[in-house]
């Protein structure tokens, strides 16, 4: 079989070279930027949700936007969970191949 162009045999393969460690790690801080982004978004959409509270806007259309926005707050916060998990396996990963390169 032959290698693919990351380097990987694609299967049942032998590998021909190790981790590459320098773009794990970029992967690693690019996955980091975007989690803080959602943790920054998320906190500036929660602030501005509380601003809309039932003092500044009553109604039907009102409860029904504050608890589907519940609902998007949860999902957002299992995506940020997601990244944060991608993040640590990752970098469990790079210090498990670094270990084994030794």
């Amino acid at each position: 079989m032959q290698a693919t162009p990351d380097g990987g045999g694609g299967g049942n393969s032998q590998y021909t070279h190790g981790m590459d460690f320098v773009k794990v790690e970029d992967i690693i801080s690019r996955l980091v930027k975007a989690k803080n982004e959602l943790v920054e978004a998320q906190t500036k959409a929660n602030g501005a949700v509380k601003k809309l509270g039932p003092d500044n806007w009553g109604g039907n259309d009102a409860a029904d936007f504050r608890s589907q926005w519940q609902k998007h707050a949860t999902q957002l916060e299992t995506s940020i969970n997601s990244v944060q998990a991608m993040i640590k396996s990752a970098r469990k990963d790079v210090e498990q191949q670094r270990q084994a390169s030794k």
